[in-house]
């Protein structure tokens, strides 16, 4: 019982972060100058992570059900890391979208004055957003999907987001060049190194 009662505010909390995450992406607050270089394979990356997160969206496990019936200890802990993963991943893209500001574009491409943005969530990893929006698709899977479906939703989510990256930082290293070489060295793509 107690665990089906956190599995319920749990559902309800990681739910409630989807549309503060999508107001911050929300049309309008880009910049409308047309690009100066795009590439446009991005957009299956895009449509890959869409996926991935539609399968964790639409493929609901039986209500009450454990996401893992390993016992109760797990049934309180998977459904509280979800809760913090959405808030985070939340969070994190906020700091994240706000460093960015009008130079967030929805496919990539690299506009008129745009610069190389390292402060920020992107002093700590250079792909903040992708980072987040994995977040925010675990944490829902945890408290929503049904358990089986959970790792082909990761896997297209991952195999779309390695696209988009590839492609984004190409036109990051074309634009930037040794500047952006630097960045890569120096902060990791998806997870923090922390230094002694």
């Amino acid at each position: 019982m107690p665990g089906q009662i956190i599995d319920v505010i749990a559902t309800l909390a990681v739910t409630l972060c989807w549309p503060p995450y999508l107001w911050l992406f929300r049309p309008g607050r880009q910049n409308s100058s047309a690009p100066a270089r795009r590439d446009l394979r991005s957009t299956l990356g895009i449509v890959l992570q869409f996926s991935g997160a539609a399968v964790v969206l639409v493929f609901r496990r039986p209500l009450f059900s454990p996401l893992l019936r390993i016992g109760i200890p797990l049934e309180i802990v998977a459904p509280v890391m979800a809760v913090i993963l959405a808030v985070g991943a939340v969070w994190f893209s906020w700091l994240a979208r706000s460093e960015l500001g009008t130079q967030w574009r929805f496919a990539a491409s690299i506009g008129a004055g745009h610069k190389l943005v390292q402060s920020g969530p992107y002093a700590i990893v250079r792909h903040p957003l992708y980072v987040s929006f994995f977040a925010l698709t675990l944490a829902t899977g945890i408290v929503w999907t049904d358990p089986g479906l959970l790792p082909l939703a990761l896997i297209l989510f991952a195999i779309g987001v390695w696209i988009r990256v590839k492609t984004e930082e190409k036109l990051l290293r074309q634009t930037f060049g040794a500047e952006f070489d630097r960045y890569a060295i120096n902060v990791p793509a998806f997870l923090p190194r922390f230094k002694d």
